[in-house]
């Protein structure tokens, strides 16, 4: 998005305290892969790496309503000036730029383990200070989504899993092109940095074959 001016709404519970009390029964679940590790599919509160408490059920919390209302009257800051959205893309064994992969070409994704297949992406010289959100678009061959677990870990080492494993999504050995993924988790981060891209297949499917990375695109927005 261009052109657009923001500002950071006051939440409760703010980024100086725990949230975590607002959701007491949320806790992560822990399942073991046929590797014999302990993953977690979906993490629970996370502080990132501004600080600020993140949740994928709750955003950042609630709004506090009051404040917001009181900052409005008397907020005269507006430096934000466009968004920003730089986009780095790196590509499978063999696969060359945009969708148009070959059947054959990518990198394996690993069947049943704890590492999965780690992408690095790096990013410099962006022009972005501090992230709002962020965009993964992604290539597979082969892909069986419904195991498929898909994160992204920042360079300050916060860790966003923008689609979950042991979900709904019922295609089976299927190219997937130009899938779209985003998460809020990074926002006040800076975008400088080494970004992992990871893709772990849980495997709970019979005789698993693997799929294959054939293109992932990287697009930070902020400022």
């Amino acid at each position: 998005v261009t052109g657009v001016q923001t500002c950071a709404l006051p939440i409760s519970p703010s980024s100086e305290r725990d949230p975590r009390r607002s959701a007491a029964g949320r806790v992560p679940r822990t399942v073991t892969l046929p590797d014999g590790g302990s993953y977690v599919p979906e993490p629970a509160w996370t502080r990132n790496g501004a600080g600020r408490w993140f949740d994928n059920w709750y955003g950042f919390g609630l709004v506090d309503a009051g404040a917001a209302v009181a900052m409005a009257k008397v907020y005269t800051t507006y430096l934000t000036g466009p968004m920003k959205h730089p986009t780095v893309a790196v590509y499978g064994s063999g696969c060359g730029a945009g969708s148009d992969y070959t059947s054959s070409c990518g990198d394996s994704v690993p069947t049943g383990t704890t590492r999965g297949l780690d992408i690095p992406i790096s990013i410099g010289g962006s022009g972005v200070g501090t992230i709002e959100a962020l965009q993964l678009t992604l290539g597979l061959g082969q892909a069986n989504m419904g195991d498929m677990a898909v994160e992204v870990v920042s360079p300050a080492g916060t860790r966003s899993v923008l689609l979950n494993a042991f979900n709904v999504l019922t295609n089976s050995n299927a190219d997937v092109n130009n899938a779209v993924l985003a998460s809020n988790a990074f926002n006040g981060e800076s975008a400088q940095g080494v970004w992992h891209v990871r893709l772990i297949d849980v495997a709970q499917r019979p005789d698993p074959q693997p799929a294959r990375l054939q293109g992932a695109a990287l697009t930070v927005m902020g400022h």
